[in-house]
């Protein structure tokens, strides 16, 4: 097959994937989920060689790819989470699955400059309840989708050294509901922001390599409409602040043999950034967030067992930044352990097929009514969700 005809194919997918895929978000905020390679190895590819999705993991890395190479796929993210209240009722949250896609390109300039575009989702919120339930008056339906455009610059400084640097533009729309005088009330916005990144990496020797990659906060001031059956408010424009936060990541690869590849990466996000959701326009509120700045760190380990097909395996665990005394239904997460596995196989010598399976588990999470107002105290638990990934790359 001629390699434009490939290339067309690869990016009429994403097309595809972008326009009817019907929401992009996961039942968490920071999503990490950019390529079933890095999937399968908990996100740990900071360091070690890849595939064109370093655009997102570290654009630095792009230097080690030769040529022109594109890489297209998507994560299936099925959430789910049980409620007990303390006045004896229960409920579920309705499972759905949720597929953010993405898609990349990089290709080699010249022998010091590479140049790469990436197509992803880096933050999603997803968390629905029936319409009815007994906490609908706080929330009963919560989707914030983000979709980011990121170009990258790499140089490879000397040998060892390599930098990356880019911007990002990101997409984003909300889209919240709960239940006001009985009645459905819905907020729907969406808005543009702008960020920065820049990362490096430095190849000690054969065996040791190290990943550093920085991305700035970017902040969205969205605008749209608020739907109720209401007359006096009903249609009114609206808008909806936040601020998404800022990241350091750090790698440190290990490679004691030709076959077999290790990693650990550390990932230090400022969720303190995220202090209130404010709402202005007909509905005009601050819903106080306050969360943390947290921790992320992964461990991944990748061995080739023949010379078409690769086994990778990954273990996370993720912090989550939800202060205790703020926690409502929108987002009711706790710290997280993710166990992935995954594997990759060689087609032919340009085409490339890896998949992965996630398993998530979150701890327990209290609820307070002192926050939500719904007039008893909830207790999340059973929290967990089940993620599956698909990519395909292809060499020109």
């Amino acid at each position: 097959m001629k390699a434009s005809r490939v290339y067309c194919i690869v990016f009429a997918a994403l097309v595809w994937a972008l326009t009817y895929i019907p929401t992009a978000n996961a039942a968490g905020f920071s999503l990490y989920e950019w390529s079933a390679r890095a999937n399968a190895m908990g996100g740990a590819v900071m360091a070690i060689n890849g595939d064109p999705s370093v655009v997102a993991y570290n654009p630095a890395l792009m230097t080690k790819l030769p040529g022109t190479q594109t890489e297209a796929g998507f994560t299936a993210i099925i959430p789910s989470s049980h409620l007990k209240f303390s006045n004896g009722g229960s409920d579920d949250t309705i499972e759905r699955a949720y597929m953010p896609p993405y898609a990349y390109i990089t290709t080699q300039a010249t022998d010091k400059v590479w140049f790469g575009m990436g197509l992803y989702t880096r933050f999603g919120l997803g968390t629905e309840y029936d319409e009815n339930w007994a906490g609908a008056s706080n929330v009963y339906k919560a989707v914030i989708e983000t979709y980011s455009a990121n170009p990258n610059v790499a140089l490879k400084i000397t040998d060892k050294l390599s930098i990356g640097f880019g911007f990002e533009v990101m997409y984003a729309k909300a889209d919240v509901r709960q239940k006001y005088l009985g009645q459905p009330l819905i907020i729907k916005t969406d808005s543009v922001g702008f960020g920065a990144n820049a990362a490096m990496h430095y190849q000690f020797n054969d065996q040791w390599s190290v990943g550093l990659t920085y991305r700035t906060s970017m902040k969205h001031q969205s605008q749209g409409d608020v739907d109720i059956k209401v007359a006096s408010i009903s249609g009114a424009d609206q808008k909806l602040a936040l601020t998404v936060p800022a990241s350091t990541s750090l790698g440190i690869g290990y490679e004691p043999t030709k076959d077999l590849r290790l990693e650990f990466d550390a990932i230090y996000t400022e969720w303190s950034d995220y202090d209130s959701l404010e709402y202005s326009g007909q509905i005009d509120k601050t819903v106080t967030k306050d969360w943390h700045d947290v921790w992320r760190v992964q461990l991944g380990v990748e061995y080739d067992l023949t010379d078409w097909m690769q086994v990778r395996g990954g273990l996370v665990w993720d912090q989550s930044p939800v202060n205790d005394a703020t926690t409502d239904y929108m987002l009711p997460t706790n710290d997280r352990i993710m166990y992935c596995l995954g594997s990759g196989f060689k087609l032919n010598d340009s085409l490339k097929l890896d998949v992965s399976y996630m398993y998530l588990t979150m701890r327990d999470r209290e609820i307070p009514d002192a926050h939500t107002g719904v007039g008893f105290d909830t207790t999340a638990t059973d929290n967990h969700a089940h993620l599956a990934g698909i990519s395909l790359t292809y060499k020109f």
